[in-house]
């Protein structure tokens, strides 16, 4: 945007954020079916982005700003990590208690509220 700005353009339509969002290697989530964040520099950048992106995503969902679609990639991709690592920390746990581990991941999520494993 700065840089449109400079050469006196303006961003009336068409800046905006969308970070990635994709899960290689699952055969059931894809381009299509995986929900699109979207955050525009203007309420009307957002709304540009929404329309382009319902033509061939099922879900679109818009955020307040740029930065509110890249914190979301942020908090997806910390969420993920943390897990990852209690994951593997159980793992090391389980090897010193003689334990499987899979074997507690699935108990755990029989929980019906608030569990759940990326992995």
């Amino acid at each position: 945007m700065p840089i449109l700005e400079e050469s006196g353009l303006r961003a009336d339509g068409f800046l905006y954020a969308s970070p990635e969002r994709v899960d290689p290697g699952n055969s059931t989530y894809n381009t299509r079916n995986i929900p699109k964040v979207v955050g525009g520099v203007t309420p009307h950048c957002a709304e540009m982005a929404v329309l382009f992106y319902r033509q061939f995503i099922d879900n679109v969902f818009s955020v307040s700003s740029t930065d509110c679609a890249e914190m979301v990639k942020l908090l997806e991709n910390t969420f993920r990590s943390v897990n990852i690592a209690l994951a593997n920390e159980m793992a090391l746990a389980r090897h010193s208690f003689g334990i499987n581990v899979w074997e507690v991941i699935e108990a755990a999520k029989s929980k019906t509220v608030r569990f759940f494993m990326c992995l």
